[in-house]
């Protein structure tokens, strides 16, 4: 089983984005990581918001996205989980500049 993508996070867009949020943004994106920009293409990149795209374009795979991503949860951030950030007098400014 392939690791689950978040597509909101890729196009940095709102889970409740409507259809022509998604076009907009996804086009200006696939621009910017389109393998032919000599300055910043990214084919890895530009093939994971292709995928985006196709998933959040189309009304019935988005609605199986969504179905997986809210089992997703919302997860730590795994820094948050080391001592560093738990235990020790430190710890709380650690904690404190983690979420600035």
């Amino acid at each position: 089983m392939s690791e689950f993508v978040d597509y909101y996070e890729l196009l940095q867009i709102s889970p409740n984005a409507e259809m022509q949020t998604v076009q907009r943004v996804y086009k200006m994106l696939a621009s910017r990581y389109h393998p032919d920009n000599p300055i910043s293409g990214n084919m890895e990149t530009f093939l994971l918001l292709q995928q985006a795209y196709d998933v959040l374009a189309d009304p019935d795979k988005r609605s199986v996205y969504d179905a997986g991503y809210q089992k997703q949860g919302v997860q730590p951030v795994s820094v948050f989980e080391m001592k560093d950030f738990v235990v020790g007098i430190e710890a709380e400014v650690n904690r404190r500049l983690g979420v600035q």
